[in-house]
This record gives structure tokens, C-alpha cells and sequence, in this order.
């Protein structure tokens, strides 16, 4: 009996796959998984399954090595890839499907970043690596600059560097720099009216600004991979780095950011790289572990961390839907390919252990 495993992307990416342009999903990872751990795979999207269906439509590569989209045996086993927010729209679907049987794992790839927070502060083993935070109100804000000489505020929910805003003490007033927009602008007591205009039209966190080793002078940090493998198990599947552009702090490739291996990043640093690298790998298996007992189907999570001066890891946000094309730009190809491997092992242990 064929067995599929299912992909679940969203449209954007579902609808280029009749032409080969899925963007960071690199399908060709998934067959040659798939072939390896005897499972098909099938990419379909969240409007194409619902309870009570014993069939669904999905995309499925035929003998001739092109995409076919047919009626498929709606899959036990289901992977995640599209953006999906807890507690969403699709909350009570997804629940209705699990009912059923079907086991669906990185259910949410969208996470409120003060809820993670709060989650890992319950650990005391990981306090040391978090960065202090709270929402981003006013009184909160001012209550962080008390704390701390530099703050980071950002959206919630915002990714790739995308409306993050920096307040740092200048004397005895502040200035905030508004990195999307270009602006810097002075204050003392009174917030700016662009800042309080955005942390009310949605919601943001304010973080104490961590000062990260550099890098020939660039702040960086590292995209940590950690899924679980074959065995149910957390594993650490690659480490690379990303250094902000020269005069900034935001690391993210959209914002002007480069991509390097860990190792590099290192390489004139006193620190000892291979020690550095052990300790991430340990504070990151914590995290996974801490996080997959809150969060229920969490499989697959990017952790971006930091390191002080010191070399002690320090957590910056988590990604819950990875996007894992920084292994390739860094051309780490062994451990690109291992970010698609393990979700299909996962699927295949779940198979064979759990249904």
C-alpha cells in the first residue's frame, strides 16, 4: 500500500509548482527523501482538505518526473509548510483533522514572539540566554530605557528585520531609530507621535538591545536548525552565520545582510569556535525541547541566536517555518539538503511508530 506524506505550502508556492519556481521550497529534497524513506509526497494547501474528506487533490510527481495534480488518499502524516497563526481562522479545522487521526506536525508556523518568550522564561536553565522582554507599551518602554542604555522594539509577529526600531540614550534624551522608514528622531519624556502611532495600530515587543560580537566590525548572529529526525528525536541539523551590512545591527538578508559559515565568523575571534559551537548546540536542543513540551506537533524550528562578547549564545526570535535557503547561500549543500531530509524521516517514524 502507498503511503504519502503530505506537504501542506501556501498559494504562492502551491501554484508555481506546475513550473518549477517554488521559491525557497526545494520540492526535488522532498522526492529524493520521499524515495529514500518509501513515502510519496503530495503538496496540496489548506483550502484543499477538510474533515471527513477520504480524498483530497494534490500535487504528485508522475513517472515522467513532472508534477500531476490527482486524487490522492487524503494523507495520515501532514508537514506544514504553509503560514498558519495560532489560533487563526483555521484553528478548529485543524483540530477536526486530528480528531480524525491525522497527524499534522509545525501545526502553527505563527507564533506571538512575547507568548515564546514567556514559555522559555518559565525554565530557569534558560534564562541566561533569553534577552529581556516585555510588550511594547509606553510605560513598559520607559521602563526598559531605566533598565538598559539600548532597546529593540518589533512587531510581534514581524519577520525578516522587517519594522524593527531601535531607542538608545543619548545624554540626557533618546533618540529612536526607525530603521524601515530611514528616520531618527530625537525625544526626552514624551514618546514620538510615528512611534506611538505604530506600537497602537498593532502589536510589538520591546527587547534590551544585546551588543553581539562582530565580525570585521559587523554585529552577526546564527540560523540554528533543529527538527526532529527519524527517531522522534531533537537533532541540530546546521549552524550558519548572517552579518549585518556595514553600520547596522539587523542581520536579516532582506535588510542588506551577508551569509557566512559559522566557522568563518570565528576565525579571528579568540574564542574557541569548536567550545562556541558545542554550547549553541546544547542551548538550542533545550530550547527544542522546552518549546515541543508547550507547543503541540512543533517538529521544525530556526532559532536565530547571538553571542556576547563572551561567547555565550543568547536567543534572538525563533522561526517556526525556516526557510532554510541560508544553508545554500552559505553553500552548505550537505546540511540544505538534511533540512528536508529530516521532516520526511519524522513522517516515516510517526508511520511506523504512532499509527
Amino acid at each position: 500500500m502507498r503511503q504519502f506524506i503530505g506537504i501542506m505550502l501556501n498559494d504562492f508556492t502551491y501554484q508555481r509548482i506546475p513550473f518549477g519556481q517554488t521559491s525557497h521550497e526545494q520540492l526535488p529534497f522532498y522526492e529524493e527523501a520521499g524515495n529514500h524513506y518509501g513515502l510519496i509526497p503530495c503538496y496540496f494547501r489548506m483550502r484543499d482538505i477538510e474533515p471527513g474528506m477520504k480524498q483530497i487533490q494534490a500535487y504528485v510527481m508522475d513517472k515522467d518526473q513532472s508534477y500531476k495534480n490527482i486524487s490522492v488518499p487524503t494523507p495520515k502524516v501532514i508537514h506544514n509548510r504553509s503560514y498558519s497563526r495560532e489560533n487563526g481562522p483555521n484553528k478548529r479545522k485543524i483540530e477536526r483533522l486530528m480528531e480524525e487521526g491525522i497527524v499534522i506536525f509545525n501545526l502553527w508556523t505563527r507564533y506571538d514572539k512575547l507568548r515564546i518568550s514567556n514559555l522559555l522564561m518559565q525554565y530557569d536553565h534558560l534564562q541566561p540566554f533569553l534577552p529581556d522582554t516585555l510588550a511594547a507599551t509606553p510605560t513598559h518602554i520607559f521602563e526598559m530605557l531605566n533598565r538598559y542604555d539600548s532597546i529593540i522594539v518589533k512587531p510581534s509577529f514581524g519577520s525578516l528585520g522587517s519594522g524593527i526600531m531601535k531607542i538608545e540614550k543619548q545624554g540626557i534624551e533618546y533618540l529612536l531609530n526607525h530603521f524601515t522608514k530611514g528616520l531618527k528622531i530625537p525625544f526626552s519624556d514624551v514618546l514620538p507621535a510615528l512611534f506611538l502611532k505604530e506600537i497602537s495600530a498593532r502589536s510589538y515587543i520591546v527587547q534590551e538591545f544585546i551588543p553581539l560580537l562582530t565580525f570585521e566590525g559587523r554585529p552577526f548572529d546564527l540560523r540554528v536548525s533543529v527538527q526532529r529526525n527519524g527517531t522522534g528525536s531533537w537533532q541540530v541539523t546546521g549552524i550558519c552565520g548572517k552579518a549585518a551590512k556595514m553600520g547596522s545591527f539587523v542581520t536579516n538578508v532582506a535588510t542588506g545582510g551577508s551569509i557566512f559559515v559559522f566557522e568563518e565568523l570565528l576565525r579571528h575571534s579568540e574564542l574557541n569556535a569548536k567550545q562556541v559551537k558545542k554550547n549553541i548546540e546544547k542551548v538550542a536542543i533545550q530550547f527544542a525541547n522546552a518549546l515541543g513540551n508547550q507547543l503541540e506537533g512543533l517538529a521544525d524550528v530556526g532559532f536565530d541566536m547571538g553571542l556576547r562578547q563572551n561567547g555565550v549564545p543568547i536567543l534572538i526570535e525563533c522561526n517556526f517555518k525556516d526557510l532554510r535557503y541560508s544553508f545554500r547561500l552559505a553553500n552548505m549543500l550537505e546540511e540544505w539538503k538534511q533540512t528536508y531530509f529530516n521532516p520526511v524521516a519524522y513522517g516515516r517514524y510517526i508511520y511506523d511508530r504512532l499509527l
